[in-house]
């Protein structure tokens, strides 16, 4: 009986706290995010947050990735060399061909210099922000784009994972500027204010429009589609779009879409979309010599888990992330951020 009044008493505890969040997150987004969507991703956050915060039993544990993933690199000494080489963060160039014509002529893309960062897991190692500064501190780009993962644990305080990005906020390009972000599986919506008080601009279902050095572009960011399943591509567009009437829609312009995962991929060629930036997968983090994953969760051919990929007209990068998650090793998989240009010659 005790048990049940508890239970009740955090329930409703529960409720009021989820109640006030939502309040105060509708009244920052303004209209900008649904009241379906903002209730639905709140209620997802507190179903992640009892779960995950509850001790782990001894038995469990030794049964989990995380233990058996670190049992092995401790038996084979070669925990050392994983960590090191999950610090050696390599600056990635990658060039995109030109966007392919569809029912109005593509703008050609000159000059155009896009920072690709993911899955950061910021406050998963002390040295990773330090080591992600560096390598950030001498690049110029025109865009700047995350598609999450800021945090180490997808749930809990947001506190750590912010302090880590303030302290190297001033290295990243175009803060505060052309500088935007899409939320991850690791990424509560509470993120969206401080990210953007910082300078990022969140896009979660949403899309902007801008020129840079005469390039019409359209940039749109959807939520989380891996974990969360929040993402709704036809919200991103005026009225909603669907497939024929977005290709039309996009048509001029180069479009761009952040997610966080890559499952949106036929869904993004469908409507027209010409470049998916996305990372959730960090390469698998831990592969074979060959570069294929050893690990491997996602209905795609592991072709898409790392690195440029093509379908029908629409380019793709996924990105290897700058940080790690279930241990903090990696092995032929260096981390990376990404410089995106694209190639002087039409096709």
């Amino acid at each position: 009986m005790t048990d049940r009044t508890d239970n009740s008493l955090n329930a409703t505890q529960n409720v009021t706290q989820r109640t006030a969040l939502f309040d105060e997150l509708a009244t920052y987004f303004d209209q900008r995010v649904s009241a379906t969507h903002l209730d639905k991703r709140l209620r997802i956050e507190e179903r992640r947050n009892q779960k995950f915060s509850k001790p782990i039993p001894w038995w469990k544990q030794l049964k989990s990735v995380r233990f058996l993933f670190r049992l092995f690199l401790h038996l084979t000494l070669l925990r050392g060399r994983g960590q090191r080489n999950a610090l050696d963060l390599k600056v990635e160039h990658y060039e995109f061909d030109q966007p392919r014509a569809a029912k109005a002529a593509k703008p050609e893309v000159q000059h155009l210099r896009i920072l690709h960062l993911s899955d950061f897991h910021i406050n998963a190692h002390p040295d990773y922000a330090r080591v992600l500064a560096e390598r950030l501190k001498d690049i110029e780009a025109d865009l700047t784009l995350f598609t999450g993962d800021l945090r180490a644990r997808s749930f809990g305080s947001n506190a750590p994972a912010l302090a880590a990005l303030e302290s190297i906020a001033e290295m990243i390009p175009n803060l505060g500027g052309h500088c935007y972000a899409a939320l991850g599986n690791h990424d509560s919506i509470t993120l969206v204010p401080h990210l953007e008080q910082l300078g990022f601009q969140c896009l979660i279902n949403e899309s902007v429009e801008f020129d840079i050095n005469n390039i019409p572009i359209v940039l749109s960011g959807v939520d989380d589609p891996s974990d969360y399943r929040c993402d709704d591509l036809s919200a991103c567009l005026p009225d909603h779009l669907q497939d024929e009437s977005a290709r039309t829609y996009l048509a001029p312009r180069l479009a761009i879409l952040m997610a966080h995962s890559p499952e949106l991929i036929a869904s993004a060629a469908a409507r027209g979309y010409d470049i998916y930036l996305t990372g959730h997968l960090h390469g698998g983090q831990i592969c074979w010599p060959s570069g294929r994953p050893i690990r491997y969760k996602l209905d795609l051919p592991w072709e898409y888990c790392s690195g440029g990929w093509r379908k029908n007209n629409l380019q793709g990068y996924t990105s290897r992330g700058s940080g790690t998650t279930i241990v903090d090793a990696r092995f032929n998989c260096p981390p990376e951020v990404t410089i995106l240009t694209f190639s002087a010659n039409k096709n």
